[in-house]
């Protein structure tokens, strides 16, 4: 099954990322346009990043990203 990462900066750990075969996005989640490639053609997203006062920000960011692209629907249809 392909992964995708979304990672906020090319470093050595989004380099062992590709190495083990998973698609890397370079992003800010708190930037609505860096993450707007991200949820494309996906059929599942993990949100995940440490708290910080930007949290909440990211955390509304991803969702209008995933709900304005479509990659978005209710946890209670992906568990079909």
């Amino acid at each position: 099954m392909p992964v995708r990462f979304m990672v906020r900066r090319e470093d050595e750990r989004a380099a062992e990322l590709r190495a083990l075969g998973a698609e890397v996005v370079i992003g800010d989640l708190t930037r609505p346009e860096t993450v707007a490639a991200a949820p494309q053609g996906v059929a599942r997203m993990y949100f995940a990043m440490r708290v910080s006062p930007d949290h909440l920000l990211a955390a509304t960011v991803v969702a209008s990203v995933a709900r304005s692209t479509g990659s978005w629907r209710p946890w209670s249809t992906c568990r079909r």
